[in-house]
This record gives C-alpha cells, structure tokens and sequence, in this order.
C-alpha cells in the first residue's frame, strides 16, 4: 500500500474542496467500481494533520498511479499541493 499526503490550498478551499468532500469522491470511485468487470479501486483517504492541525488528506492505493490519476485534476488547478 502506497500513501501520499496533500493539502488543500487556499484556492482548494474557495473552490469547495475539503477533507470530507475528498472522502465522499473516493468513496464513491470505490462503490462505482465494486461491481466493476475490471476489477475494484484500492483508493483510501483519511485527514492529514500536521502541527496538531487539520490540513488536508492521506490517500492510499495498491499503487501510486492510481493516487496519481485520483490527484491530477485537483494539483494542476492548484486545489492540492503533495507534501
């Protein structure tokens, strides 16, 4: 299991973006590909705290491509930054 941690930037925030928001999008990539032919979606976040402070999401995979593909939409419009 890979897992990488991101937080959600200002911009991330102004747009609607928060931990739970990201929660409700894995969970439901995972539930969508459950019954899937190909095969089940290994995604999995949780907060990232650092300082004592809640600062963005943990995500996790079988493989870090998939992270990746999950990530790319939010890290190029700045909503997420990899720390």
């Amino acid at each position: 299991m890979v897992t990488k941690n991101f937080i959600i930037t200002k911009k991330g925030r102004e747009n609607g973006y928060t931990d739970e928001s990201i929660y409700r999008e894995v969970n439901q990539i995972v539930c969508a590909t459950e019954y899937d032919y190909n095969g089940q979606s290994s995604l999995y976040a949780n907060s990232f705290f650092k300082d004592g402070c809640l600062v963005g999401v943990k995500i996790s995979a079988n493989n870090e491509s998939e992270i990746d593909a999950f990530t790319k939409y939010m890290i190029e419009r700045g909503y997420l930054i990899e720390d």
